[in-house]
């Protein structure tokens, strides 16, 4: 196939096998015609997107339809460069103004010249040095030897191109905005031609690769959402579980408090209807003997007074032993800290405390309250109990210890304590005099059993 024919190739549509018009540019690189693309896409369904018919990729079509999709102005420019091949059979110099006919051409600034040019062109000191060859001389296979003219110079043909601009230019523009940047002859542009097959198949290398990794990042997200929303069930029902536990056990608790409230205040009311029933028979036989006893004193019987009834039951009344403290006291108190247990299958925490410290029942042990050292630290134990004498299993009990000197009442000793969190708290401190201690433990405000404690101080041998 000679040069020609391969140039004439490029210019041919592959759909309707003519020269292309308003060829078009898809985005997988190939050229068709406008109106073919328009035909090929009423042909398919689809209307966002036309397949490639020559490597069948789905090319997105832009808003505005195929008439919106970039030209190739590469294949228009040759389209172009062909058409005034065809029309000139004579060629024009493109020098003088008379329309001779051009004899000869420089190669160097592809200006076709009469005679007179000609000779004139060897003789200028800027293109003395030219490649000037008859018409007949010059390669006709090449089609970049008729070249169309310069866009910004009409009477000036394109003879090189500039990279950086990627464009056609004459010897004006060349040696005028064009001089620094990298350009080329125009003739060494036809193999471009020859290597966009090779450009097409790096280009459909590239489609092929970034296809297939569109495809990995949608399989991606895909199973990123299917992860997510099995992720997001499986918090849900742990969270649900875990407020269904929550609620049982906060039932529980109320169910608790409601419990020792009546226990409580059923054992309260009894003791205060068992009272208040002892003092009203107190009130009427206190009534009846002091009427009694008026009366019988203005009869002078004295002596008979101790025999009579009423007599006799006020003094059993008064004898009658009654408790006149509560029988039960108002502590009932929440733990939010301590652990409860599972409930559920989650552990829970926060109990219902209701049986308060009692300072009587509360003791304390320990070489801490024997003796100590001077200087050196000591501790002991105090255990805190309930009204039934048992040690509690909770902490954050109010325990205060006051640590004073005997026959020095502006010294103090500075007493540190430890909560155990089971009803024991660790109290540790260090004599820095010689003199002995008085150590008062309080709890809730109370002594405890035994206190204050006093305690003698071995000194330290100087």
């Amino acid at each position: 196939m000679s040069m020609e024919q391969q140039f004439e190739k490029q210019l041919l549509c592959s759909i309707c096998l003519q020269r292309f018009s308003k060829p078009r540019l898809l985005p997988c690189l190939h050229t068709f015609c406008a109106a073919c693309l328009e035909e090929t896409k009423e042909q398919q369904e689809h209307s966002n997107y036309v397949n490639c018919p020559t490597c069948m990729n789905k090319c997105h079509i832009p808003v505005g339809g195929i008439s919106h999709l970039p030209p190739n102005f590469f294949i228009q420019n040759l389209i172009e460069l062909a058409e005034l091949q065809n029309k000139s059979n004579q060629l024009i110099c493109d020098l003088c103004a008379s329309s001779e006919l051009a004899v000869s051409r420089c190669v160097n600034c592809s200006y076709d010249l009469c005679h007179i040019c000609s000779e004139a062109h060897k003789r200028q000191k800027r293109t003395f040095h030219h490649n000037v060859v008859a018409v007949q001389a010059a390669p006709a296979t090449h089609p970049t030897n008729n070249l169309f003219s310069c866009k910004l110079h009409p009477t000036c043909r394109v003879a090189t191109y500039c990279e950086d601009c990627m464009e056609v230019v004459c010897c004006q523009c060349y040696n005028g905005h064009h001089l620094t940047h990298q350009t080329k002859p125009l003739e060494l542009c036809y193999d471009i031609c020859g290597s966009l097959e090779d450009l097409l198949t790096m280009a459909q290398r590239r489609i092929t690769m970034l296809s297939d990794t569109a495809r990995n990042i949608q399989l991606t997200i895909s199973r990123l959402k299917n992860k997510a929303a099995k992720v997001t069930a499986e918090i849900c029902d742990d969270i649900d579980q875990q407020m269904c536990a929550l609620q049982e056990h906060r039932k529980s608790l109320l169910s608790q408090v409601d419990t020792v409230r009546t226990e409580k205040e059923s054992v309260l009311s009894l003791q205060l209807e068992t009272i208040s029933e002892i003092n009203a028979h107190l009130k009427s036989s206190y009534n009846h003997v002091s009427r009694i006893l008026k009366a019988q004193r203005d009869k002078g019987l004295d002596d008979a007074l101790s025999r009579h009834p009423q007599v006799q039951e006020l003094d059993e009344l008064l004898l009658t032993r009654i408790n006149t403290r509560p029988a039960e006291d108002d502590y009932i108190r929440f733990s939010s800290g301590t652990p409860a247990g599972i409930c559920g299958g989650y552990e829970m925490s926060g109990i219902v405390d209701v049986r308060g410290p009692s300072a009587a029942h509360s003791f304390a042990k320990g070489e801490g309250l024997i003796t100590g050292r001077q200087n050196r630290e000591v501790f002991f134990i105090t255990v805190a109990c309930d009204r039934f004498g048992q040690q509690r299993q909770l902490g954050g009990d109010r325990v205060d210890v006051r640590i004073a000197v005997m026959g020095n009442p502006h010294a103090e000793v500075i007493a540190k304590i430890t909560d155990y969190g089971d009803g024991r708290y660790k109290v540790a401190y260090t004599p820095w005099l010689r003199e002995g201690l008085i150590i008062n433990v309080l709890l809730a405000g109370k002594h405890i059993r035994g206190s204050p404690f006093q305690i003698a101080i071995i000194p330290t041998c100087s």
